[in-house]
Order: C-alpha cells, then sequence, then structure tokens
C-alpha cells in the first residue's frame, strides 16, 4: 500500500513556516503582501520539482496538476488542496496543510507510477482568511465573485486593488479565473479541526458533513466629537459607548436567539479622533456571525441589523451598516463522505462525521463539484494562533487518509 513521506512534509511544513514568521513563533502571511508571494513562489517551485504542471491564474490561485497545465470538462480533474494566507499571528498549519499534504500526495502518485483514470491536482486558493473578502480566490474560481472588486478593503483601510497590483494583479481581471463548468469532478480538503472534538474523543479523523456560512459587516456609529472634559455626560453622543451597547446586545441576541451552534465575534474596533480627552464622534466594528444553517444565518443578520439601528436611536446618533462579505453554508458529498471513510477503514482508523464550524474554500468548491473535507485533531483544540499545531502521527494519518481518497474518487469511486 502506497503511503506519503512524513518526514519530506514536515521539512516542507517547516519550510513554508518561514516566509512571515514571527521572533515567538506563528507566522503572519496575509495574502498578496510580500511574505505570501515569496511564499507562492517557494510553492511553485517545490511543485514543478515535484514534477507537477503549474500555473496561476488571474485571482492568484495557484495550481500543480499531474498533466494538462489547465482544467478541462472534457478531462474532469480530481482537485484538492487549502490556502497558505495566515491569520495575523497564526499558525503554521492552517491551510498550510492542506496545500502541502495535496503536493505530497500527488508527488508519491507520481513517483510510484500509480495509475489513476481522471487528472489529480492540488491549489493553493487566495486570501481564503478574508482579509480583503472571505474565500476570495476559490470565490473567484466558481464564478461566485459578487460586489465590486474596487471597493474591497482590508481593515486598516488597503484595497483590494491596490494590494493585488502590488503583487503584479489585476484584481478587476479576478473574474477570469473561473473555471469551465464540469471542469471538477471532486474536491478534497485536508484541515486541522481548529476545536478540541476530535482530540477529546479520542478520534483520529473526522469526515465533514457540512460546513458554517459567514456573514461580515462593517457596523459604524457616527456621533458627536466633544471635549471630554467640558461636555456634560448627559449631553455626550458617544459613539464608541453606542458600539460597546451594540456589540453586548449583539452577542446576546446571537446566543439567545441563534441556533445551539451559532456563534459571532468583533474582532475589530476602531474609533475617531482616538484620543483620551475626545468623545469619540465614530466608532467602528467588524461583525461576524456564522452558523450551518442558512435559515438561521440570514435572520440573524437581518435581526442584529434591525438592533444596530435601536442602538443608535437610543444613543441619538447614526448608524451606517456595511456588508463585508457572507458566505453560504455548504453540504458535503455524501459520495466523498463515503468515500473519505472507505479510505479509513482500508487504513484501520476510526472516523467521526462532524460539522465545520469555521469556512473554508471546500463550501465554494460544492457548487462546482462534490466536495468533502478530512479533519485531524489540533492539539489542546488550538487554532488561529501562533502555538497551533497536530501531532506528526496526526498529520500523516491525515495526510495518507487524504491519498487514498484522491486515487479512490480518481479511480471513479
Amino acid at each position: 500500500m502506497i503511503a506519503i513521506s512524513l518526514p519530506r512534509l514536515t521539512s516542507r511544513i517547516n519550510a513554508l513556516a518561514r516566509f512571515g514568521a514571527l521572533p515567538g513563533g506563528g507566522v503572519t502571511r496575509s495574502c498578496w503582501s510580500a511574505p505570501h508571494e515569496e511564499a507562492r513562489a517557494w510553492l511553485l517551485g517545490e511543485m514543478r520539482a515535484a514534477g507537477l504542471a503549474t500555473w496561476v491564474d488571474p485571482a492568484g490561485n495557484t495550481f500543480g496538476s499531474l498533466g494538462a497545465r489547465a482544467l478541462s470538462p472534457e478531462t474532469p480533474a480530481v482537485l484538492t488542496g487549502s490556502h497558505i494566507d495566515t491569520v495575523p499571528e497564526g499558525g503554521v498549519l492552517d491551510g498550510a496543510l492542506g496545500v502541502l499534504a495535496g503536493l505530497e500526495c500527488l508527488q508519491v502518485v507520481r513517483e510510484t507510477n500509480t495509475p489513476h483514470a481522471k487528472p489529480l491536482a492540488v491549489a493553493a486558493w487566495s486570501d481564503e482568511e478574508g482579509r480583503y473578502g472571505s474565500l476570495f480566490g476559490s470565490r473567484a474560481f466558481c464564478g461566485l465573485l459578487e460586489g465590486n472588486v474596487d471597493e474591497m478593503a482590508a481593515p486598516d483601510g488597503t484595497r483590494l486593488v491596490d494590494a493585488m497590483a502590488h503583487a503584479g494583479f489585476d484584481a478587476r481581471r479576478a473574474a477570469d479565473a473561473r473555471t469551465p463548468k464540469g471542469a471538477v469532478s471532486s474536491y478534497v480538503e485536508l484541515h486541522i479541526e481548529q476545536g478540541p472534538r476530535l482530540e477529546e474523543a479520542g478520534i483520529p479523523i473526522g469526515v465533514v458533513e457540512a460546513i458554517v456560512g459567514v456573514r461580515r459587516s462593517r457596523v459604524v456609529f457616527v456621533g458627536q466629537a466633544d471635549h471630554a472634559g467640558t461636555t456634560p455626560m448627559e449631553r455626550r453622543r458617544d459613539a464608541f459607548l453606542a458600539g460597546a451597547d451594540y456589540a453586548l446586545r449583539a452577542r446576546e441576541h446571537v446566543v439567545t436567539r441563534g441556533s445551539s451552534v451559532s456563534v459571532t465575534n468583533i474582532g475589530v474596533v476602531r474609533v475617531h479622533p482616538g484620543a483620551s480627552n475626545i468623545v469619540p464622534g465614530r466608532a467602528e466594528l467588524l461583525h461576524e456571525m456564522r452558523d450551518p444553517d442558512p435559515g438561521v444565518l440570514e435572520r440573524l443578520a437581518k435581526e442584529c441589523a434591525a438592533l444596530a439601528h435601536d442602538v443608535a436611536r437610543t444613543h441619538r446618533l447614526a448608524v451606517e451598516l456595511y456588508p463585508i462579505s457572507a458566505t453560504t453554508p455548504a453540504q458535503c458529498s455524501a459520495r466523498v463522505q463515503a468515500t473519505i471513510e472507505k479510505a479509513c477503514a482500508k487504513l484501520g482508523l476510526a472516523t467521526r462525521r462532524l460539522y465545520s464550524a469555521a469556512g473554508h474554500d471546500a463550501q465554494n468548491l460544492a457548487r462546482v463539484g462534490d466536495a468533502g473535507m478530512i479533519f485531524i485533531p489540533s492539539q489542546g483544540g488550538r487554532s488561529h494562533r501562533v502555538d497551533e499545531m497536530s501531532d506528526p502521527a496526526a498529520i500523516q494519518r491525515g495526510a495518507n487518509v487524504l491519498l487514498h481518497t484522491l486515487l479512490a474518487l480518481a479511480d471513479g469511486a
């Protein structure tokens, strides 16, 4: 039975971690940044050294394949992959594992001359972490890119068109990355769970049934800047106070009115003018909600918008709402789930079906082909932090499950 090379995969994980490495561990490698583009160049070199044909599409998605330099409906491909961008001060496995394990699987297939009826390819999707737009690269690839790219910007104000131009890409051509209908037969993504369920249950492999949708919006309260010493408290139109009130009430609303698995987060708060002796005249919050049920997510989005207007009236100021991104919850393919479980049975590994509480590119690929995900345990359930890690044995098991799942799917399973 063929198997991946753990030393080679580990070596590549460590090598990729150098791009954007932080002194205290972890990595910051946002899409289109200099470290990301250096990592992309390195990845292309590794793909070519492994004997893969390579290309990069107009959205910045990076591909390696056993075969042609494009995906075609004449020969639908079995695709795997993930992303190489990270959150600020993130870990070294989120995204990177899926890309590098996919590369390793294809290299093993080529080295062993293992037959496969369908083409095999690996992808590194751009801006999965959503600095500029959630799952940007896979949305473009799947024909789901909506809105005006000129309006897409990072939380610090950096515009997508400028970031892509600096990296040598034209954001206005990103939609040209759309793959031809029927070019993807199936898609499988290997990922760390990013939660504690598998580790606590002692289960080595998670088979993902569904992936949550994510709603992100910019909520801006506009009040009046005033002197922080001379303006009486009852006369203040404090935008930050309104923002804080909204944050607490929105959290309570999602917890009490959402489903049992609804979650919400406000991860960025900015006040203006931003001085200790000025009452804030403007407060901006980035609000995110997640749920695997599209109906629940849509209802919560509408209710929180109404809540924001209620908070604004209470505090005698205005509110502006700007939707940033909305990803659709996705059900994973029953065929792919069954194929993963058969590969695990072949390898003697126990499995558990579960939903993904994080968004992934696989939810977009589910719109163009049969898609599924393989989870391995995260140590301590940690993710999106510098000490994110999984055991080497868990990485090896997950990569081998991916290998045998890809081969089964490529043989028509």
